[in-house]
């Protein structure tokens, strides 16, 4: 899970299906949910500085998303699965 403080606070989770939650702290509603990873998600991660949000899933694709739009940004793919330190 991740939590980003902008605007407003986020808290973005990881789930089975390749599917990210993105919730809203302060009503606790999902706002959004993003589909593009083919296995499921195993971290998730907001950006200090950058308005993107990271994700890795077990079939080894990392997957940066713009947190305006939620739009998928780039797709990068490893051999293995990478894990985010936090």
């Amino acid at each position: 899970m991740a939590y980003f403080n902008g605007d407003k606070p986020y808290l973005a989770s990881g789930a089975d299906m390749g599917k990210i939650k993105i919730w809203d702290y302060q009503t606790k509603q999902c706002i959004k949910t993003l589909e593009g990873h083919k296995g499921n998600v195993s971290h998730v991660l907001f950006h200090l500085d950058l308005p993107i949000l990271l994700s890795t899933s077990e079939d080894g694709q990392t997957l940066i998303w713009h947190t305006s739009t939620y739009k998928l940004e780039q797709s990068l793919k490893y051999s293995k699965r990478i894990n985010f330190l936090s």
